[in-house]
């Protein structure tokens, strides 16, 4: 399990990366243990994931079992917090950032948990204003986030601008994918 330091030196490092800050980078462990431990990150962000998906379902009719829609969420959730990192593990030899991914996968897997943080509000507004404002709120945080998460792949693995979005863009078509089928499994 994580620990009590673990956990605030995985939120400073995400906090500060988001102000801009490389230093942030610091505050993660990038050795091999260091990323397989990062993934208790999900752990943190499993709550915040989870209201997401009420909010979400909310708004929707479904017909399926409680159960099933929770199973499917788990497995889904499962699967977006590994599938990107193994990406990134496979791509690091041809995209030359093999030296700098074990520093990588901690500054995504918290920089995820912030994520939620400044989402979640969004997400509660957008059920509550379905339409105008409350689209234009959630797409300027969706862009703010996807900055962010273009900073700090730039920073922690030290590639150009353009591959750094690439690989954002990546995760986020990975992200979609699991996303759309996890939907048709509970439709």
């Amino acid at each position: 399990m994580i620990t009590v330091h673990e956990l605030s030196m995985g939120l400073t490092g995400a906090w500060r990366l988001a102000h801009w800050d490389k230093a942030g980078l610091a505050y993660f462990d990038a050795s091999a243990k260091g990323a397989l431990r990062s993934f208790f990150a999900a752990l943190v962000a499993l709550p915040l994931a989870a209201v997401f998906l009420g909010l979400d379902l909310a708004r929707q009719e479904l017909d399926t079992p409680v159960v099933a829609i929770v199973l499917v969420f788990l497995l889904a959730f499962a699967l977006d917090w590994a599938a990107f990192p193994l990406a990134v593990l496979a791509l690091a030899p041809s995209m030359d950032f093999e030296d700098h991914v074990l520093r990588y996968i901690p500054a995504l897997n918290w920089a995820r948990v912030l994520e939620l943080v400044v989402l979640l509000p969004a997400a509660a507004i957008g059920g509550a204003e379905p339409g105008g404002l409350g689209v234009l709120f959630r797409l300027a945080l969706m862009i703010i986030v996807l900055v962010y998460h273009w900073f700090v792949a730039k920073s922690a693995l030290e590639v150009t601008g353009p591959q750094a979005a690439f690989l954002v863009g990546l995760n986020l078509v990975m992200g979609f994918i699991i996303s759309l089928w996890a939907l048709s499994l509970i439709r």
